[in-house]
């Protein structure tokens, strides 16, 4: 995974170009010599390493939901990290409606793996803060974050 933040300059738009071809482009896979099951295969190995990490945080039924539907829709990430960083280049605010629907997006995929409650989201929050293996080779960064965190400050004022 290192390798292939470097390569894309841990630029979330190129991960998502590049995923976008080697679904669409079978000969992207062989010509690379990864294969959609290899591919996959990773990406699990990748998450169960983090699940590991969370496992200290989160309680047994919040690490079975999250181990359950993690992989559901981690795919997705990505194009929304790359649609984040499409909206800081091109001059949005947090508060805007554009970056609010990016809060929301956010909100939605987290919550697909995390649930709803608030406390487990706020032991989310201090897994990430306190172990840089999470976020490390994620394809985010202070900016990202930053922007995600205050675009959902904006959002419905009862979260």
């Amino acid at each position: 995974m290192a390798l292939l933040v470097r390569d894309t300059n841990n630029d979330p738009r190129l991960l998502a170009k590049l995923n976008l071809m080697h679904e669409r482009e079978p000969a992207m896979q062989s010509k690379i010599g990864i294969s959609t099951a290899l591919r996959d295969y990773v990406l699990r190995a990748t998450a169960e390493s983090k699940m590991r990490i969370f496992e200290k945080y989160l309680a047994p039924d919040e690490i079975r939901f999250m181990r359950a539907h993690y992989g559901e829709r981690a795919l997705e990430w990505p194009q929304l990290m790359a649609d984040v960083r499409d909206a800081i280049d091109a001059g949005a605010t947090p508060d805007s409606p554009q970056g609010r629907a990016l809060a929301q997006r956010w909100l939605d995929l987290f919550c697909s793996y995390a649930g709803h409650d608030p406390a487990t989201h706020a032991k989310f929050r201090h897994a990430l803060m306190n172990e840089p293996a999470l976020t490390k080779d994620s394809w985010t960064d202070d900016t990202l974050l930053g922007f995600v965190r205050d675009a959902m400050a904006h959002l419905v004022p009862a979260r």
